[in-house]
């Protein structure tokens, strides 16, 4: 039985010539045979015509066998090449589908339910035998490589396929143990591929990767993450931190001004506090004559009528404390007294809202021409001595911005602006619209800022002035608060003519 496959075997490697010329000789072989056979069918008696029918019979015969043999081999040969072509291509099949797997870190199982055994791919074959090849195992061998915790977890998930009620499918992550005692984590997937005729469950296949470098990418991204949280708590930490220094430090700007004009605020103050004292003084006086008029108007009235030298005393008295210019001068005292009244009020008002805080400002749809005439109140007293301040308003909408801090910085460019004039000189305020944004112009005729300066007004501590005239914080506290409000300022300026500084101011913030 062994014999045969060899020689179809070796025919199989021999070419077409060679199998002729193996069927000539075969054909010689039996027309030989077939001569002796008719010999001694007919006793030795061989004739030539006897000879020569043989002869031809054999031939044909041999040819017969020959062709026959020939088409057979040649059959099988052409079949027995397109196998191995077959066999090369699943075989390179199965090689590349093998190295996918192993590529992937993954690992086959089929799970035959009726006999309970599972058959392993190359994958998983070192964590039960150590070697690389297909193992047979059972579902609580491999189980035991699952760490104790977890088991109840994937068996749950393949009951849950193996009855099939919601799906057939399933998909845990979760640990194998490795021969060494370490773990990997695997991604583990089934699916029921065979039932009976009452859907129990017969065979599930699935696969198994191994994601534990993803695992461990994931936790490091996790971690990563976490750092940068930390890092971004931190971050918002510092920028709070740093708010409330910016807000201190504009505070402190505030008080700085504050203290600068202070004296001046309080010469402000004091001129309609004094007017008006001077004139309740005066109307202290008007009022006294006025009831002793009056008593005496009311003494003599039951007699006005007979008794003239009475009517001549009153007549007297109204001429001497001149009733007429008492009436008029009482009102006008009054009036002038509610408007000093009226004017420390504003001063106040201003100032209080110079002086809010940072946590106590809110944005709000403000008039910026009314917080310019405010602020300028504030620091008339600096201006007025030797300042003329002409006004250019255009009609401005509203501007939603922190009020307190955009009048901060109309204070530090209007003192600039007089500290900048030594004797006498012109303050021009101007305002303007184009497109989303208002422009607020503070123009004076003093020194200028010399070139070389231009690039530095707005650092932090950079100043021109004499050591105590100034900190050095005005400029770049409000070019920080324009800034903020999404705004800019420009700087034009020439020496020995004077500065103009142009403050622009979105409308309203994008984001607001």
């Amino acid at each position: 039985m062994r014999i045969a496959p060899l020689i179809i075997d070796y025919l199989l490697k021999q070419s077409n010539l060679r199998l002729w010329l193996y069927a000539l000789t075969i054909s010689m072989v039996m027309a030989e045979v077939i001569t002796c056979c008719m010999g001694r069918m007919l006793h030795g008696e061989i004739t030539y015509d006897y000879l020569l029918t043989g002869f031809v019979v054999s031939m044909l015969v041999g040819g017969m066998v020959s062709a026959a043999l020939v088409g057979f081999l040649g059959r099988v040969r052409n079949d027995a090449k397109n196998f191995r072509e077959m066999s090369k291509q699943l075989a390179r099949s199965e090689e590349r589908a093998r190295q996918a797997i192993e590529a992937s870190n993954a690992a086959l199982w089929d799970f035959d339910l009726t006999s309970g055994s599972v058959y392993l791919s190359e994958g998983w074959s070192p964590f039960l035998s150590g070697k690389l090849k297909p193992t047979q195992t059972t579902f609580e061998e491999l189980s035991q490589l699952v760490p104790e915790e977890e088991r109840p977890m994937l068996k749950e998930a393949i009951l849950t396929a193996l009855k099939g009620e919601v799906t057939s499918r399933y998909q845990v992550t979760h640990r194998v143990r490795k021969p060494d005692g370490s773990y990997i984590w695997v991604r583990s997937e089934g699916q029921v591929t065979e039932r009976d005729r009452n859907g129990w469950a017969l065979r599930m296949v699935g696969i198994n990767r191994d994601i534990t470098e993803l695992k461990q990418a994931e936790d490091r991204i996790k971690q990563q993450i976490e750092e940068i949280t930390q890092a971004n708590t931190r971050l918002l930490q510092l920028n709070r931190q740093l708010e409330q220094a910016q807000d201190q430090l504009i505070q402190s700007e505030k008080m700085a001004s504050i203290g600068h004009f202070a004296a001046g605020v309080a010469q402000e103050i004091n001129k309609p506090v004094a007017c008006v004292n001077s004139n309740f003084s005066t109307l202290n006086k008007y009022l006294s004559s006025l009831i002793v008029l009056l008593n005496k108007y009311e003494a003599a009235e039951p007699l006005m009528t007979c008794h003239d030298q009475e009517l001549d005393e009153l007549q007297q008295f109204k001429k001497k404390i001149n009733v007429q210019y008492v009436r008029r001068d009482t009102v006008a005292l009054l009036a002038e007294s509610q408007a000093e009244l009226d004017r420390v009020r504003q001063i106040v008002l201003d100032l209080d809202a110079f002086s809010r805080t940072g946590s106590q400002e809110k944005w709000a749809w403000v008039d910026i021409q009314q917080l310019l005439v405010g602020t300028l109140n504030l620091v008339w007293n600096e201006l007025k001595y030797k300042c003329e301040v002409r006004k250019i308003y255009a009609t401005l909408p509203k501007v939603y911005c922190l009020p307190s801090r955009i009048n901060q910085v109309f204070m530090n460019l209007l003192l600039n602006a007089a500290q900048a004039i030594k004797e006498r000189g012109v303050i021009t305020l101007g305002t303007g619209q184009e497109g989303n944004q208002i422009w607020v112009e503070i123009t004076d005729t003093g020194e200028g800022i010399a070139a070389q300066n231009m690039s530095r007004i707005f650092d932090p501590f950079f100043t021109t002035k004499p050591v105590g005239n100034g900190t050095g914080l005005g400029l770049a506290v409000s070019y920080s608060i324009v800034e903020k409000h999404g705004g800019r300022i420009e700087v034009a300026s020439e020496v020995g003519t004077g500065t103009t500084m142009r403050v622009w101011l979105p409308i309203k913030l994008d984001n607001s």
